[in-house]
């Protein structure tokens, strides 16, 4: 088979007007993120909301980000109202489990953002869910969570379970952490196994200093060490 985006949206475009939900959500999906098409959130917004409307999951995930974004909803309501869309949208995304939903939610009602009533632990609950669906900053969220003791019982284990399930998750900040993990020993049982593994992991946490990494910067004394 051919590539062929024009087709491709002819023919997404033809289903969405015979009312086929999932091919406006992934048309609009392309759009919004600029995947296939040329990035026209407006446009992916307009094909998202037939789609959330009628039930697709990780649409109504995406309708709520632009309303709490401002960027794609055209309305011209006020912020207040935007806010209020986008936390009912994301509310009933996170319903349907979808992992983004879970994800951008859970970050709102930890930090009490845009809208969204503070609420540490249904946060920390929603980002453990995103997590456990394979969300990889989800997954270095909770691990940070589970290091610092933030809504959940501080647990080194747990930090290394998830910080290495997002770095296997390709998450590169996770990367960074999970090499540093593992070069310093921080976690009981958690170090480098073989000079092959230790050179690997003082490469990666080399470059992420050279490169001022935030995290690498305020642990330097650890790597130090």
């Amino acid at each position: 088979i051919v590539k062929d985006l024009n087709r491709a949206e002819k023919l997404l475009t033809y289903a969405v007007d015979h009312g086929h939900i999932t091919a406006a959500s992934k048309l609009g999906q392309w759009y919004y993120w600029g995947d296939c098409f040329p990035e026209d959130k407006t446009k992916g917004y307009q094909y998202l909301k037939y789609a959330a409307d009628n039930g697709d999951a990780h649409s109504m995930a995406l309708v709520g980000d632009s309303y709490l974004s401002g960027i794609g909803s055209y309305e011209g309501w006020g912020p207040a109202k935007y806010k209020e869309l986008g936390k009912y949208y994301l509310d009933k995304a996170c319903e349907k489990k979808d992992m983004y939903a879970l994800f951008v939610a859970g970050h709102n009602y930890c930090g009490g953002y845009d809208g969204f009533p503070q609420d540490n632990i249904r946060g920390t609950n929603y980002i453990k869910e995103a997590a456990e669906l394979g969300h990889s900053y989800a997954q270095l969220d909770y691990a940070i969570k589970c290091w610092n003791g933030d809504g959940v019982p501080q647990s080194p284990s747990e930090y290394a379970r998830w910080m290495r399930k997002s770095a296997e998750n390709g998450n590169e900040e996770a990367i960074i952490r999970w090499a540093w993990t593992r070069f310093t020993g921080v976690v009981d049982g958690i170090r480098c196994q073989n000079e092959r593994e230790l050179t690997e992991c003082r490469a990666i946490v080399e470059e992420a200093l050279n490169k001022g990494n935030d995290f690498m910067l305020h642990n330097k004394d650890l790597i130090d060490a």
